[in-house]
């Protein structure tokens, strides 16, 4: 059975789902609208494809920007780290053991806020894209602004349009329309949020690749925890294999296994936010 917050709009009978018994030629096991609650025959082996209609159809406005530093204070200030109502319950317990009060690494000085980098101490840039914040963080967010976090197909459908282009302006790689990659020991900022307007998609939903690695769903299975990440980063240090492949591509994402709530607080991760349309 899938995750039932990766059914929540599927539910609503807006996603087509086929599913193969290996690749796009592999055997057809299941094929038809996606229902809360149905039992999908899946193997080791499967490959699932989503197909949506018109943005529309899905009933969601994805963000066309991502969350900011400056909007993620506006939370703080308003008591986010102090609301139990806006948490999942692990994720209400995690800040009480940790003694979370904001994204990992940051701390105020005289009023302000800074935060610790590997080119030093800096202070917060409101325009950057949030990062440093866990899936919990950015669920309490998410809530605390009447939104939530899109699902992996409202994320590819918003990047990618009608036309199954490869990148969200088109199907050639352009470097101009993106962050420059960072390839040095430091991890510098990501960019501003609104610095790379050639980028965006046929929607006109900005950084959907590029700039940092975003949140969507959560799955688990008997023996893990994982959510999928979309978008890249600017940071591609080389020389180490510690890092998640780029994956600008828009058939491409990564799996972020969540074996901790302190080691998914990542410096290349960020998320924007979607809703539900009335």
């Amino acid at each position: 059975m899938l995750p039932a917050r990766a059914l929540a709009l599927a539910a609503r009978g807006r996603v087509w789902l086929l599913v193969r018994s290996g690749g796009p030629t592999g055997k057809v096991l299941y094929e038809g609208v996606l229902e809360q609650g149905k039992t999908l025959p899946l193997t080791l082996s499967s490959r699932i494809w989503l197909r949506v209609g018109a943005p529309s159809a899905l009933d969601v406005r994805v963000g066309g920007r991502l969350v900011t530093a400056g909007e993620y204070r506006a939370f703080m200030q308003d008591g986010g780290y102090a609301r139990p109502e806006l948490w999942l319950s692990d994720g209400w317990r995690t800040v009480h053991e940790r003694g979370w009060r904001a994204p990992l690494y940051w701390e105020p000085v005289d009023g302000a806020w800074f935060q610790f980098t590997l080119s030093g101490f800096r202070p917060v840039t409101d325009a950057e894209p949030v990062t440093h914040v866990s899936l919990y963080e950015a669920d309490a967010y998410a809530r605390w602004a009447g939104k939530r976090l899109p699902h992996e197909w409202e994320w590819q459908y918003a990047a990618q349009g009608p036309d199954g282009r490869l990148y969200p302006w088109g199907n050639a790689w352009d470097a101009a329309v993106v962050p420059e990659l960072d390839k040095g020991r430091a991890l510098p900022p990501p960019s501003a949020v609104d610095a790379h307007p050639k980028g965006a998609s046929p929607f006109a939903v900005m950084d959907m690749v590029g700039n940092v690695w975003q949140w969507t769903d959560e799955f688990d299975d008997p023996h893990t925890r994982a959510a999928i990440l979309r978008g890249g980063s600017h940071y591609h240090p080389q020389g180490t294999r510690w890092y998640f492949p780029e994956a600008f591509k828009l058939n491409e994402h990564g799996k972020f296994l969540l074996m901790a709530p302190s080691t998914d607080r990542s410096g290349t991760v960020g998320f924007r936010c979607v809703v539900d349309a009335e």
